[in-house]
Parts: C-alpha cells; structure tokens; sequence
C-alpha cells in the first residue's frame, strides 16, 4: 500500500501540474498577453526583456525535468529495497534498471549544471530590443550597453549542437557582440526565443559579419568560456 501511494504521487503531481501549467502557457502566449515580438508585424514594438529566477528556471520543461529527476531517483530506491529479495536472474534485472535510472538522473543534473552556466550571464540583465532605432540595449547593475549596426564590428553566435529538436540543450547558446571600442558583450539566446536570434540580426544588423560556433557535448569549451565572462552579483 505504501509503495502504492508513493507510484501514485510521482505520478498524479505531475499530471495535475502539467494541466494547470499548460493552462497558464495558453494565458501567456494568446491574445493581448502574447509575449510574441512582431519582428514581420506593421506593429513591431520596443520591448524589454528581463528572467527573474522564477522565469528561468520556471519553465515548463525545467519543471518536468526536475520531476523527473525525482522520479528517477524514487524508482532506483523502490526497485532496489526489492533487489535482495529476488531470484538471480531477476536480481541482475533490476540491479540493470537501477543503473538506468541513476543514469537519467545524472543526465538530468548534468542538463541542470549547463543550464546554471547560462543563468550567470543572465541574472540581473535586462534587454531592450529597439526596432525603431535598432539596437539593443543591454542594462546591468553596473553598466549600460547600447549596441547599434555602427558601434559593433561582428559578432559570434556560440550554439550547443543538436539535431534532435527535442533534446534538453537545444537551442542553447550566447551570442557575442565585439564592439568598435573593443568591449565584448554576452547575451544568453533566451533573450531571443520570441523570434530567434537569426531574425532579428539578418533585420537590423545585416551589415554586421555574424560567425556561429558550434559545440557538441560535453561543452567543455563553452562552458569554460562561460565560466570566464563577467556577470552580474545577486
């Protein structure tokens, strides 16, 4: 019976929640709260753009990965108390699904960690997207950045490889703006998930040499360069 209540929560909470966050996602993304950025709109619109840690880590696919994470880590103990119980043959069995477990549940981590790498150029950013005048305007607590077609020499779009759409890190990546005056500024791509960052740039700054670097797992390098930007303190 215990067993039995423990399976029904790790999988009732998260069917409840899925509901309830699917029908706020409809809320966000329909109507006069679209969050959409009109870049082939006649009402494109200056927009600003800031991730509180809610926001970032809020999502929800960060939400089911964390819940599968514990489910992950729920299912190994379950099948192991029963391991010692069992025949050979079976015991090798769940002793196998114990390890398969524990190894979704590292990958799990292993997403979360890249995902926090991103985060410490994210916190405290805020992000203004100018169509009118293009630029973008890059606000953190020490400084402010406005980056123009004149004022920035080329820029590299550092991207995690992916062919699979459904991946955990597709999509991930920062874009680098190397300015006339020498400065480098980061942007995390989240900044432009409402209309990808190819679009805006081939808009506003087709002018600006854009260079995409690719990564594939594990991203040593990138996180590493990540790793040595600096960011802003909470």
């Amino acid at each position: 019976m215990e067993t039995f209540l423990i399976l029904l929560t790790i999988v009732g909470v998260p069917f409840v929640w899925f509901i309830i966050r699917m029908l706020r996602f409809t809320e966000e993304t329909v109507g006069e709260n679209s969050l959409v950025y009109g870049l082939e709109s006649s009402e494109n619109r200056t927009r600003t753009y800031h991730f509180s840690v809610s926001q970032y880590f809020g999502t929800f696919l960060k939400v089911l990965y964390a819940i599968m994470f514990v489910q992950m880590l729920a299912s190994a103990f379950i099948t192991a108390k029963v391991i010692l119980r069992q025949e050979p043959m079976i015991l090798m069995l769940l002793l196998s699904l114990v390890l398969i477990f524990l190894a979704f549940a590292l990958l799990i981590v292993f997403y979360f960690y890249v995902d926090w790498k991103f985060w410490t150029i994210t916190r405290r950013v805020w992000v203004t997207f100018n169509p009118y005048v293009p630029s973008i305007t890059v606000e953190e607590p020490a400084e402010i950045d406005v980056l123009t077609p004149e004022t920035v020499s080329r820029i590299e779009h550092h991207q995690i490889e992916s062919r699979n759409p459904r991946y955990p890190l597709n999509g991930y990546g920062c874009l680098c703006f190397y300015k006339t005056d020498g400065q480098l500024i980061w942007l995390n791509n989240s900044y432009f998930a409402n209309f990808g960052p190819s679009e805006f740039l081939i808009k506003f700054f087709s002018h600006v040499p854009v260079t995409t670097i690719w990564y594939q797992f594990p991203y040593h390098s990138l996180l590493a360069q990540i790793g040595s930007m600096p960011t802003a303190e909470l």
